[in-house]
């Protein structure tokens, strides 16, 4: 039976509270209200897509012998449902009352099982130190401030077991944003100004300050990712890494 953990959803910002506005008007639950809960798109055959490093980081699961394995920003559960076929008794946390719910039909129809929790990632994470043996972020991490994306960064360490393993997936530098479409908030983070996505801060990266970020852990690799017209048409990187140390 899937765990839907309605407690832990209201401890931890209840869908109800999760309209938060920060300086420059980003609405964090545009997820909900944009997309979601507006649009079908997320039920399209391109969102149930694993991303194309699953398998490697399956594999360095297996080689530490996890169990438990948290999908911070699930969406609509492609990567749950992928890591639960594994055998991993699979977390998945998103802010996305809607996604949530898509997440658990598709569980049910797979007959697979996953914990599924509502909350906010910019806050403090409704789980146990030491909890996870892994953890993986596509595309979801970056949309914050920098002073908020170091902080989920030190909640990813607190819940993650040293010798744990990191997959994620955020965008990279490559050319200026047009000014017409971005309003430029802080250095390197960004708000577009329309579209599904518009009002939500994004943080682009380069690879220096993505390994100054994640300073406490063994990168095991970043490579590029993205432009390839299907899932991630904008360049990125994704990262492999192994937890050594914390704050």
């Amino acid at each position: 039976m899937i765990k839907f953990d309605k407690n832990l959803r209201k401890k931890y910002n209840e869908f109800s509270t999760l309209r938060r506005k920060i300086k420059g008007d980003e609405n964090m639950n545009v997820w909900e209200k944009r997309f979601y809960g507006k649009s079908k798109e997320f039920r399209k055959e391109i969102f149930r897509i694993p991303h194309q490093d699953i398998p490697k980081f399956v594999k360095l699961l297996h080689e530490i012998k996890a169990r438990k394995i948290l999908d911070l920003g699930c969406g609509t559960g492609r990567h749950v449902i992928a890591l639960a076929k594994e055998g991993f008794e699979v977390y998945g946390f998103d802010v996305s009352q809607t996604a949530l719910k898509e997440t658990k039909r598709w569980l049910t129809k797979g007959g697979l099982t996953a914990h599924l929790t509502q909350g906010q990632m910019y806050k403090k994470l409704p789980y146990k130190d030491n909890f996870f043996d892994g953890i993986i972020s596509i595309k979801a991490l970056h949309h914050a401030r920098v002073a908020q994306i170091k902080e989920l960064i030190q909640e990813i360490e607190r819940v993650m077991k040293l010798g744990g393993i990191l997959m994620i997936e955020v965008p990279r530098k490559k050319k200026r944003h047009s000014s017409k479409k971005y309003k430029k908030i802080e250095p390197g983070t960004y708000i577009p100004l329309e579209g599904p996505e518009g009002g939500v801060p994004h943080h682009i990266f380069d690879e220096a300050e993505l390994r100054t970020f994640f300073s406490h852990f063994e990168i095991l690799d970043i490579h590029h990712t993205g432009e390839d017209k299907i899932q991630t048409p904008s360049p990125h990187y994704t990262m492999f890494a192994k937890l050594k140390k914390r704050y």
